[in-house]
């Protein structure tokens, strides 16, 4: 058996001087005119997922999936957390591979149902898990090995950077930008984990 020390998610380490809060990326990789202005319904069992929130039920253990759902007015507030979060910080540690990729690479049909963002992380050159952002239907899954590192340890974190208010989509404006850039400061407030649940990652040789 081979031990490898995992790496610890410090919080603290995640410089507010380096984090651009505004949208104008987002809005320019990600216009409007690509979006859905209308939801497509959820299927399978994808229709009982909450509102940014997690039920772990809703799928088998052994799946190890989870989803969970936004409204269409938060699609580009969420992008733009998803950037922050894994690009921004998990992309800037050097034991850590963070993938980013549009399924198809150009969206152009609007509704179409297939239109997704997925980021696979990756640790020692083994994925950890994949998160899929499907557009025109709101849904957010993850599914790998490290689902529930996932589920308690990041969503909080993103949970704290989107914020609970539909009303701060406008991240334009002075005051919520004021918001998410208090909020990234606080991060390091939030029970942060071993990327790893365990000390130590057994490998066999």
């Amino acid at each position: 058996m081979t031990t490898t020390s995992a790496a610890k998610i410090n919080m603290t380490d995640f410089e507010l001087s380096n984090i651009d809060v505004s949208m104008d990326k987002v809005f320019r990789e990600y216009p409007t005119t690509i979006l859905p202005q209308k939801l497509n319904k959820r299927t399978g069992k994808a229709k009982n997922c909450l509102y940014e929130q997690i039920d772990v039920n809703i799928y088998e253990k052994e799946a190890r999936i989870i989803t969970f759902h936004t409204s269409l007015e938060r699609i580009h507030l969420w992008i733009k957390t998803l950037d922050i979060f894994y690009y921004d910080f998990l992309g800037s540690k050097n034991d850590l591979d963070i993938k980013w990729c549009d399924i198809p690479e150009c969206w152009t049909d609007p509704n179409h149902q297939g239109n997704s963002i997925v980021i696979e992380v990756s640790q020692l050159e083994r994925l950890q898990y994949k998160l899929t952002f499907f557009v025109t239907t709101g849904t957010i899954m993850v599914q790998g090995t490290e689902y529930m590192t996932f589920t308690n340890t990041h969503f909080p974190i993103l949970k704290g950077i989107s914020g609970n208010n539909s009303a701060g989509m406008d991240t334009n404006n002075k005051e919520h930008a004021d918001e998410l850039n208090q909020t990234i400061v606080h991060l390091d407030t939030l029970d942060t984990h071993t990327f790893l649940q365990a000390s130590a990652l057994d490998m066999d040789d």
